[in-house]
Formats: structure tokens, sequence, C-alpha cells
């Protein structure tokens, strides 16, 4: 049972996405695919790169809103090792995991853990808030859907963030071993939802992170020649985002391709062009990530380097002397 819990995630990434890739001409597929400038390339890379500051930024607001201080060039380095880390886990409940673990050193671990946890519902009701205030543009967009339809894909998200936040709240009333657990995560988002000015920052940061990934898109869709509006976009990526941020499969891989060719084909995007740039977006992407990685090992060489140089000092420093002992009977 565990190793089908462990291996689930990735059979479900490589099923969807062979899946995928079958129905699409493989040959326009494989040019698509590598047809990219290095000029868009970088810019998409920059946008990528940006994105994480803006997300390291928001965890950062939450930390500082339950009362942990840490400094924000450290929080970005974190969040570049949490991305690291999350290359081999779940969509991004790894992530959240790695950046409780990282936080861990500097402040207490239940505002580590439950920064996280905060950080992963503010992203997620954004992107539902996001969705509704598009719902006009949606309607205006595509023809074939009603605003109930429309309502219908932002509101089954908001329920299931509302459902498990009233779970959490009856199972601390309880009497299991983890309800001091669950009462402090909601009082820390408690004290975090109260303050309106701390929430206006969390929300307006996590709209320019999606504003940027959007962004990174929407270069790479127009350097293809691919006819679609940054607004056409804007309506149809965060439903896309919340299907993808799902724990069942690998960094949101096959879901998120999945997702988006059905989005875009309502604005008539083939299902070949979205697939193509879906996968370049989320390779470049993984920069970010393997930057992370380089900071990681860099971190670990200079850990070891300082546990060495305790022990040479330690087995340098002279052992205490003994008093002599005299003879008994003196």
């Amino acid at each position: 049972m565990t190793a089908i819990k462990r291996f689930y995630p990735i059979f479900v990434s490589v099923f969807v996405l062979a899946a995928l890739i079958t129905f699409v001409d493989i040959e326009n597929f494989v040019g698509k695919l590598v047809s990219i400038e290095a000029e868009v390339l970088a810019a998409v890379l920059a946008i990528h790169l940006l994105q994480v500051g803006v997300v390291a930024l928001r965890w950062r607001l939450v930390l500082g809103g339950i009362g942990a201080r840490i400094r924000y060039s450290l929080v970005v380095r974190f969040q570049f090792m949490a991305l690291s880390a999350g290359l081999f886990m779940p969509a991004s409940i790894g992530t959240g995991a790695v950046q409780a673990v990282l936080a861990n050193d500097h402040v207490p671990v239940s505002k580590a853990v439950n920064s996280a946890i905060i950080d992963r519902y503010i992203a997620a009701i954004s992107l539902v808030l996001v969705t509704l205030c598009m719902m006009p543009f949606a309607t205006f967009l595509l023809a074939d859907f009603s605003e109930t339809s429309v309502a219908l894909i932002a509101i089954f998200p908001l329920l299931a963030v509302m459902l498990s936040l009233a779970v959490l709240a009856a199972l601390a009333r309880t009497r299991y071993r983890v309800v001091s657990h669950i009462r402090k995560f909601l009082d820390d988002f408690r004290t975090i939802g109260l303050r309106i000015g701390r929430m206006t920052q969390l929300f307006v940061t996590s709209v320019v992170g999606l504003l940027l990934y959007v962004a990174a898109f929407f270069l790479l869709a127009r350097s293809q020649g691919i006819d679609i509006t940054f607004l056409s976009l804007l309506v149809l990526m965060p439903p896309v985002m919340l299907a993808a941020a799902m724990p069942i499969s690998y960094g949101g891989w096959g879901v998120r391709e999945g997702a988006l060719a059905a989005a875009l084909s309502l604005v008539g995007v083939p299902a070949v062009d979205t697939i193509a740039l879906s996968i370049q977006q989320g390779v470049v992407a993984l920069v970010p990530g393997a930057l992370g990685g380089v900071l990681w090992a860099g971190q670990s060489i200079a850990n070891a380097q300082r546990l060495a140089a305790s022990i040479d000092a330690d087995s340098l420093r002279p052992l205490p002397q003994q008093p002599a002992s005299t003879p008994e009977g003196d």
C-alpha cells in the first residue's frame, strides 16, 4: 500500500501525458515543442524567477502575520530550496512541507508548519476569487458558457476550502491528540484573517504571482503565433492552476496539460499547441527548482564543513590533566 501511494502520482502524470500525446500529431507536436527562441526563453525564465520572489514575499507576509519574523532574503532562499524538493513530491503539498522544515530552524515548529499551510490556503482562495471576478468576462468570451457554468467552476474549490476549515474547527472541539495543533493553526489563521491590511497584502501578492504566470504563458503563446488574448488566459488559467495544485500528480504534470487543453479549446486553441506550450512552461519552471537544488547542495556542504571543523577543534583540544594519585599510607 505504501508503494502504491508513493508511485501513484508518477503513474498519473505519465499516464495522462502519454494519453494526451497519443491524440496529437507527434511530428507536429515535437516541432512546436522545440521551436522556442532564445530571447523568449530568457524572458519567460526571468518572469518565473520574479514569480518566486513574489510567492516568497507572500509567505513572509504570512509568517509576519502570525508573529514569526524571518528576513526576506532567507525566505527567498527557502522558497527556491522548497521548489527543488517539490520536483520530487506530489504537486504543491511537497513544497509546503519542505517550507515548514526549512523555516523550523528559525521559528517555532508550529509557526513554521502553520505558515506553510496558511500560505496554501491563501493561494487557493485567491485563485477562486480571481475566477469569480473574471466571470463576467468569461461569459463574454465564451459563448457556450453560461454564468452558472463559470460560477460552478469557482464555487466547488471554494466550498472545498471552506469545508476543510469547518472540519478542522470541528476536530478542534474533540479530544484527539492533534487537537492542540489544530487549535494553534486556527488561531494563527484567525489572527491573519482579522487583519484587513495584511489580508489585502496577501491577496495582492497572490494576484501579482498569478499575473506573472499568465504573462509567461502568454509570451510563449504569442511567440508560437497563437492568436489568444491575455484576458482569455486570465479567465481560463486560474481553474487550471487549481486543478494542477491537487496532490494527485508530480508537480501538476499531466493534470495541468489536460486541464489546459480542455480550457483553451473553448477559445479555439488546438490541443497540440496547448500541450506543447504547457510542457514548455513546465520545463522552464523547473529551472528555479534546479537553482534551489544548487543552494541546497551549497548549504549541505557548508554545514558539513562546519561540522568537520568543530570535530577537528574538539580533537585538537588538550585533555584535562588528571590529579596525581598519592600512594596509600603516606
